[in-house]
């Protein structure tokens, strides 16, 4: 009789699991992106960013996103609409690269890498520091390493950058609120700033990261805890941050968000077809758009 009310405990268990498993996926309300040639059942892809026209398209590869090293490829759009098939980016592939953004002019590519500093040094570092390369007519220039100001000891993850420099990226610096916080550093004659921690209206004693900001700094994107979040900048002043929903987050792992250049579509990446697949959903079903048109109006009315 015990055995009996045990089975029957552990079948309703794993019918509530199936059930909360299936509701989960009908609020899910993303697409995968270009699936068969981008996004594989075969490999764990991520990060995705545009050159300024959305004809190319930069993301990454890997076979256990704990593990193995990281490479970065590009797609071209192709006449009929399609992307083409994917090719490793030359100097990707030797060491661990990750996390891809072409500035919003489409005049550089950053990313972050565990590549020696020196090229007389053919060992790998042991943390993630940040590198551009110029992105010219003909193909790639020669991959430079940010200065220390912005690469100390710790690892550096996620460039992304505004239309006037500014440079966002989580670390795991000292002084953090969590375990990862993001920070800004300015552009200034050319010369990056001290960056500077976002504050708690961002970071929290969680695990904030994976910063994507909006070219005009209107908002900034990023992953909490697995999930991702949304704050607006509200005339210089950022605002308490909110989950962007049940539409794409989960009770598994979504992050990398990336905003298409025409501000027509989020990217990020989700695992909850067992796997890391790059998916993509409407800004306009996340209300983004509704919450800027509403700060713009009330900094309008103040003026």
């Amino acid at each position: 009789m015990k055995l009996k009310i045990k089975l029957l405990f552990l079948l309703t268990v794993l019918i509530l699991a199936v059930n909360a498993n299936a509701n989960e996926k009908n609020q899910f309300q993303a697409a995968i992106f270009d699936e068969g040639n981008i996004t594989t059942d075969s490999t764990y892809e991520l990060c995705t960013s545009f050159t300024p026209d959305g004809k190319r398209v930069y993301f990454c590869k890997t076979k256990r996103y704990e593990s193995s090293p990281f490479t970065i490829y590009y797609a071209d759009l192709l006449e009929d609409g399609k992307w083409s098939e994917p090719k490793l980016v030359p100097f990707s592939g030797r060491y661990s690269d990750v996390d891809p953004f072409v500035a919003p002019d489409g005049s550089k590519l950053y990313f972050v890498s565990q590549r020696p500093d020196t090229v007389d040094n053919d060992i790998p570092k042991h943390d993630f520091d940040i590198w551009v390369v110029d992105l010219l007519e003909d193909g790639w220039g020669e991959p430079q390493k940010l200065g220390q100001i912005i690469n100390n000891k710790s690892n550096q993850f996620y460039p992304t950058v505004s239309r006037s420099g500014t440079l966002y990226f989580s670390s795991m610096n000292e002084g953090t609120f969590g375990v990862h916080d993001i920070y800004c550093s300015y552009l200034i004659n050319g010369e990056y700033t001290e960056p500077v921690n976002l504050g708690a209206k961002i970071n929290t004693s969680d695990n904030d990261y994976e910063p994507f900001i909006d070219p005009d700094e209107r908002y900034l994107i990023f992953c909490r805890n697995d999930d991702l979040y949304i704050s607006f900048n509200d005339n210089g002043v950022w605002t308490e941050a909110r989950s962007l929903g049940p539409k794409v987050n989960t009770v598994v792992k979504e992050g990398k968000p990336y905003v298409s250049t025409d501000g027509k579509y989020l990217y990020f990446t989700s695992t909850i077809n067992g796997r890391g697949d790059i998916f993509r959903i409407l800004m306009s079903e996340l209300g983004i758009e509704a919450e800027l048109s509403r700060l713009n109006s009330r900094s309008s009315a103040d003026q």
